[in-house]
């Protein structure tokens, strides 16, 4: 279904204070980094306090002994969050390793074209061709990137 309405508000909402709270976040990491500190470090340190926050909310909220029951009885959830794990960790390395030799803003935009670069594996893992209005949307968006990448 389809969000509309209020749901679809609160969404746009939330979407909006994630972007603001991430460019604080590479703003923060980009300056960081210029302290000397390595992007595999500063990639570990974002990961985990992130995880301890996202557990300590997980627990507060009550899910968290579900999901460390769904852990240990289902093989196939523990497959998952490894590999989620791994490819999340190594795109917040090279994230951060693309923040220490590019400015925060050109890294963001092209880190920000991940929803184009997810319809792409989908339309090649799912074997169908993508619609007019992605192609288009992400030809735009590949476009503005270039625009203020050679500013």
């Amino acid at each position: 279904a389809i969000p509309r309405g209020k749901t679809l508000a609160f969404g746009v909402f939330l979407a909006s204070v994630g972007a603001i709270a991430l460019a604080g976040g590479y703003i923060a990491q980009r300056m960081g980094m210029q302290t000397g500190v390595q992007p595999l470090w500063s990639a570990f340190v974002r990961i985990s306090t992130s995880g301890v926050a996202f557990w300590m909310v997980g627990f507060a909220m009550g899910w968290g002994m579900t999901a460390i029951r769904h852990l240990s009885e289902q093989a196939p959830v523990r497959r998952l969050l490894c590999v989620s794990c791994s490819s999340a960790t190594a795109g917040m390395w090279f994230a951060s390793t693309a923040l220490a030799f590019a400015p925060a803003g050109v890294a963001a935009t092209i880190i920000g074209l991940q929803p184009i670069v997810v319809a792409i594996i989908g339309a090649i893992w799912y074997r169908r061709m993508p619609t007019l209005r992605i192609i288009v949307g992400a030809a735009i968006a590949f476009s503005g990137t270039a625009l203020i990448c050679l500013r």
